[in-house]
């Protein structure tokens, strides 16, 4: 009875041997074909085949918090799902990956940090592009999640903190809530001017949102103060950035024409009007619209 038995567990091993084998073995086959699907360009396949390779993965292994082999896997399939636009599987996915690295090669590790700086950027467009357009509060919580993961990695000069406070400032300012887009603007605009200087026209930009701003708020003396700041810098690159120039010059007029001062309006309209022509000629689109 007792050799009975053992012959059993044997056989048992042996099974348990073999089942194991192939699924190493689908393992295998399910990360090349995932491969090869994106090789292919076919996204959806390679986003099917990479999803049942970290499940069977997490089924072989068990933990894998210490793997950076499935990190690799799950960022891999972590940006197909931003690509197919779901981006709560992205996140959840890409933020598994980055504690994987975190924990083996500690927060300095450009593994660590580019896999931040990632799941920021998917935060970020899932605030832009999240379903519920007018749900301003779901979309600002978003966008501040970004910025908690780029203060906790980046210092406030890093780019892409000043890309995700100025998508803030404009969800607020959308929402009603001028005055905190107002300060944080003001505060993009500062490190703006620290670290790139304030003549080129991401500067003028950043001037020219703020006076929207000031506008929205009824400061119009501010707002045309801001706005001919902006104009001022935007004239520097005319040439090369038109459309720009003139979108600041009507916003001028504008504004000048709310205070009553049609003169000035009038001599700005004119001006959009001569630049357009010089720029694009008379037969061109953006010369008829102006």
């Amino acid at each position: 009875m007792k050799r009975l038995f053992a012959i059993i567990l044997c056989l048992i091993s042996i099974a348990s041997a073999i089942m194991a084998d192939e699924k190493v073995d689908s393992l295998k086959y399910y990360r090349k074909q995932a491969d090869t699907a994106i090789l292919k360009n076919k996204k959806d396949k390679a986003s099917c085949y990479y999803a049942k390779t970290l499940t069977l993965y997490k089924e072989i292994y068990g933990d894998v918090s210490e793997d950076t082999a499935y990190a690799e896997i799950a960022s891999i399939y972590a940006n197909l799902c931003y690509q197919s636009g779901n981006y709560e599987a992205a996140i959840e996915v890409l933020t598994e990956a980055s504690q994987i690295y975190k924990s083996v090669f500690g927060k300095s590790h450009p593994h660590y940090l580019n896999a931040m700086k990632e799941l920021a950027h998917f935060y970020r467009s899932y605030g832009v592009y999240y379903s519920d357009h007018f749900n301003y509060g779901e979309r600002i919580r978003l966008v501040n999640e970004a910025m908690k993961i780029i203060k906790s990695s980046f210092n406030i000069e890093h780019s892409d903190y000043v890309i995700t406070l100025e998508l803030l400032s404009s969800l607020y300012s959308l929402s009603g809530n001028t005055q905190e887009a107002i300060c944080l603007r003001k505060e993009a605009l500062e490190i703006r001017k620290k670290v790139s200087g304030a003549k080129n026209t991401e500067f003028a930009a950043s001037l020219s949102h703020l006076a929207e701003d000031y506008y929205k708020e009824g400061d119009i003396s501010e707002a045309i103060r801001l706005m001919t700041e902006a104009l001022n810098i935007q004239k520097l690159f005319v040439e090369k950035n038109p459309s720009s120039y003139t979108l600041i010059v009507n916003k001028l007029a504008l504004y000048y024409s709310e205070q009553g001062d049609y003169k000035k309006t009038l001599h700005l309209l004119t001006e959009s009007v001569d630049i357009s022509k010089k720029i694009f000629g008379e037969d061109h689109p953006n010369y008829a619209e102006t």
